[in-house]
């Protein structure tokens, strides 16, 4: 039974951690697709509108399941 649950948790720790790589992969390829793409003027005004955000934290949804 306790091995059972310990089974559980690390299963948990596991999806979280394959889930957080999965989103960082995508997140550097979607960033090296946008670097290929051609600069345009509206590209410029878009980013200066939109402003740049700060990336998100990977770690921080481990942190929460420790």
């Amino acid at each position: 039974m306790f091995c059972l649950l310990i089974q559980k948790e690390l299963e948990k720790k596991l999806d979280v951690f394959n889930l957080t790589y999965i989103r960082r992969s995508a997140e550097i390829e979607a960033r090296k697709k946008k670097e290929l793409e051609p600069k345009t003027w509206w590209g410029s005004v878009s980013n200066w509108w939109g402003g740049s955000k700060p990336p998100d934290d990977p770690g921080f949804i481990l942190k929460l399941i420790h």
